[in-house]
């Protein structure tokens, strides 16, 4: 079909993320497939991802983390910047620092399974305006 597709996999979700934006920007050496399997390629990851670039970091946030020197993933899990994420960032912004350091604290959501339906319809080979007839059809095909 020629739409190129990218994959980027994983030990949590923020991760997998991270690894899919590698695959897509170095798609001339990953092929479009990037992994993060081993602590080594997690530190190299998120030193190569720039703050904006992460999954949940908005404009906003984004410009008060540049004022705090934070312009990397790997920066944004720094230790000294945990009790900064809280308090600006709250409950999510932890996870998402847990999240990049390797520990899964995000649910991934299952398929939902999609509604089924089968229905059966019918129509008059041409328009019936007696009342009387229009009862009579109607009756027919209720009763096949």
């Amino acid at each position: 079909v020629g739409i190129p597709v990218c994959i980027g996999f994983a030990p949590t979700k923020a991760l997998s993320k991270v690894a899919n934006k590698i695959a897509k920007k170095f798609q001339d050496r990953t092929h479009g497939v990037y992994v993060i399997d081993s602590d080594e390629k997690r530190i190299k990851a998120l030193k190569w991802t720039k703050i904006e670039d992460v999954w949940g970091i908005g404009y906003r946030m984004n410009k008060k983390m540049k004022a705090r020197n934070i312009t990397t993933a790997l920066d944004f899990i720094a230790p000294q910047h945990e009790a900064w994420i809280k308090k600006e960032m709250g409950v999510v912004g932890l996870r998402l620092k847990y999240e990049l350091e390797g520990k899964s604290v995000l649910e991934l959501e299952p398929l939902v399974d999609q509604k089924k339906s089968i229905a059966i319809t019918r129509s008059f080979p041409k328009q019936i305006s007696d009342f009387d007839l229009l009862r009579e059809r109607i009756a027919t095909f209720a009763s096949v």
